[in-house]
């Protein structure tokens, strides 16, 4: 009988134990649940803005945007050929 009171004591000093730490971590996290929000909306604001920044390089580097660059720089469309006729691998026999 001794051991079953010792046993009960035992449990309700853990579940006593348990309680406060509980409401000690909810209240920290409760003190901090304004800063998550802030690093929260920091971060998809960062996220649009990498999104934008990439269509913005993207389109830049398109290669018509680039032909259009070049054009109004003063470059012109090369019309040379570099291969002037196809030689065959083989010769036959």
């Amino acid at each position: 009988m001794k051991r079953f009171k010792l046993l009960i004591t035992f449990l309700v000093l853990v579940i006593v134990f348990l309680s406060v730490i509980q409401v000690v971590v909810s209240n920290r996290l409760s003190t901090t649940g304004p800063l998550f929000s802030k690093i929260e909306e920091e971060t998809n604001f960062y996220k649009k803005e990498n999104l934008l920044l990439s269509e913005q390089f993207l389109t830049a580097s398109s290669l018509n945007n680039i032909a259009l660059e070049a054009k109004a720089l003063g470059f012109v469309e090369g019309k040379t050929k570099f291969v002037t006729a196809s030689l065959p691998l083989a010769l036959r026999q």
